[in-house]
């Protein structure tokens, strides 16, 4: 009798445990027929693995712990919906002769489980994660065109879309202000500086009215992952982003100043020591849809023949709450020596080449779940 009471307790226990948890299997699946020209090797028409919103899937969940408080994480990976771009129609491994380097069979992130990874806590204090986590300089580029990271474009010159091994703290929301504050640890054998970084962001957000402010600072480890070159000195941004809704049209402003001591090899294009990067966008809903335009320059301030621009134009039209079909144009206009490429939300676009232009197409359905 007493093992069954207790049994019974277990239960309850169990179930009162479940009632303030839960675990949510999400993700994203995009398929859009492509067209990419002005690349190394030609044109190129492919079915893209996420060009709206790359591929992924993931869990993500919470545990409330009481007086306000509650534990979270999340684990995501991205895939790729259309098989690989980086391996031929029957997978006997020829790589696209045309496509950039990617991320692997996993499309986006890395490696499985490398869009993101984290675990935190959260209360009235804000919240406070660690783990693999977005770059805020990332989500303040790309909420500065409405087309996001559909398209690679000139407002992502580099790579720093995610922190590993990095620490966050989130403010709370107060009077419309939110600033988040991240630091990655480099983990680096000898040089405790290296492969270490910060990245700051400070919100504001009233009716119509958007504000962010974003400071970024990386310490690269090494040339070419190599301990015997350590590369000197840091990488920085400077970020303003702003936005207005009209109700009839949204507008959005975006400046950045990126500076580096030692040079950033934008795509295969020169390295830049200094550049501006400024962008004008215009989202308008109409009684169907969304259309949504854009126009961005890359200004290096060192040589001109860096530079680069480039307008997008977009429309999205929602089928239901989880599913839409869009269509995007972009172009871009390359100087001498500047080698930026139209690509698709995974980067795989196509191989660029300094001074030539680059356009890419696509029509496509998102569905998430």
């Amino acid at each position: 009798m007493k093992k069954a009471a207790i049994l019974v307790a277990s239960l309850c226990v169990a179930g009162t445990a479940s009632a303030h948890s839960g675990v949510d299997l999400y993700g994203v699946i995009d398929m859009g027929v492509a067209h990419f020209a002005g690349g190394a090797y030609g044109s190129t028409t492919m079915l893209a693995s996420g060009y709206q919103a790359s591929d992924r899937i993931g869990v993500k969940g919470n545990e409330e712990l009481g007086s306000g408080l509650d534990v979270f994480f999340q684990a995501e990976t991205g895939f790729c919906g259309n098989g690989s771009p980086q391996a031929g129609n029957m997978n006997i491994g020829v790589p696209l002769s045309n496509s950039k380097a990617g991320s692997g069979p996993f499309c986006t992130g890395g490696g499985f489980m490398q869009r993101t990874s984290n675990l935190g806590i959260r209360g009235s204090f804000g919240s406070l994660e660690a783990g693999r986590l977005y770059a805020q300089s990332f989500f303040i580029a790309a909420s500065a065109d409405p087309l996001g990271a559909w398209v690679q474009n000139v407002l992502f010159p580099v790579p720093y879309f995610r922190f590993s091994q990095a620490i966050q703290y989130a403010t709370p929301d107060i009077a419309g202000v939110t600033g988040v504050a991240q630091y990655a640890l480099g983990g680096q054998s000898g040089n405790t500086s290296a492969d270490t970084g910060y990245d700051l962001a400070l919100r504001y957000h009233h009716q119509a009215l958007g504000l962010a402010l974003g400071y970024f600072d990386y310490k690269p480890a090494y040339a070419g992952s190599t301990p015997a070159a350590p590369l000197v000195g840091n990488d920085k941004f400077v970020q303003l982003e702003g936005s207005y809704d009209f109700r009839l049209a949204k507008l959005i402003g975006y400046w950045s100043k990126m500076s580096s001591e030692h040079g950033l090899a934008i795509n295969t294009g020169e390295a830049s020591k200094n550049a501006h990067i400024w962008a004008l966008a215009l989202t308008v809903p109409l009684r169907a849809g969304t259309l949504m335009t854009s126009y961005s320059a890359y200004d290096d301030t060192d040589v001109s023949a860096r530079n680069a621009r480039q307008y997008t134009l977009g429309y999205v039209y929602p089928i239901s709450l989880s599913t839409n079909v869009y269509a995007s144009y972009a172009h871009i206009s390359n100087n001498a020596q500047q080698s930026f490429a139209v690509a698709d939300a995974t980067d795989f676009g196509f191989a660029p080449e300094a001074g030539h232009d680059s356009s890419g197409f696509a029509i496509g359905i998102k569905h998430s779940f």
